[in-house]
């Protein structure tokens, strides 16, 4: 057993030596809305998309087998949009977000593709509901949750057009899976959900090796 042991951790320093770090930097432009059930279970059938934008820094760790493992900083504004009583609705929400998370990526041509999973976690630091001209602060109303948390499935190619820097665009995909109503005392069961749709550009750059 402490032969095989050596024998996986001998190939994991191997393959960790071979490796093509790089840092990116990106722009994306978000499709948001909310999968909401109201305590009856029906759903909003007036919920449109919200077309919002999103900032982010990560890291790239590319090992030889073209495995990658990417941990990720950044902003993102969500959101969505309905109508009640012939008045518009609109949510805006400002999130601090981090995602770590994977995949792999195919480096044996020109243009590379690749496709992962991340699992990401988002603090909540301003938030807005209008109806047509009335704004509400939903955190100082405790109107939602401040924390959300969920998968983002992402895939796209990246294109290196010098030794040392890339562009790449990029496809994802997020599913939040904590439910941002908050407890309500009436025993009401309404449930919230973030769901969005983001094209990313971005570039990225080399890490030297030491």
């Amino acid at each position: 057993m402490k032969k095989y042991l050596g024998f996986i951790l001998l190939c994991l320093i191997i393959n960790s030596a071979y490796t093509q770090d790089n840092f990116s930097v990106h722009f994306a432009q978000t499709y948001s809305w909310f999968k909401f059930t109201d305590s009856d279970g029906n759903t909003d059938k007036n919920m449109t998309t919200s077309i919002r934008y999103s900032y982010a820094l990560n890291y790239n760790k590319i090992l030889s087998s073209g495995l990658y493992i990417r941990p990720e900083l950044g902003y993102k504004n969500f959101g969505a949009g309905s109508s009640l009583n012939a008045q518009k609705l609109d949510w805006s929400l400002h999130y601090l977000d981090f995602n770590i998370g994977g995949g792999y990526i195919f480096t044996k041509i020109k243009f590379q593709p690749f496709i992962g999973i991340s699992f990401y976690t988002s603090y909540l630091y301003k938030a807005e509901q209008s109806t047509g001209n009335a704004y509400i602060d939903m955190i100082e109303n405790d109107a939602i949750k401040t924390i959300d948390y969920g998968i983002n499935s992402h895939a796209g190619v990246i294109y290196a057009f010098t030794d040392m820097a890339s562009v790449f665009l990029e496809y994802r995909y997020t599913t939040g899976l904590n439910q941002l109503e908050p407890n309500s005392e009436t025993g009401q069961t309404q449930k919230l959900y973030n769901r969005a749709m983001s094209v990313h550009f971005g570039l990225a750059f080399k890490i030297p090796q030491k």
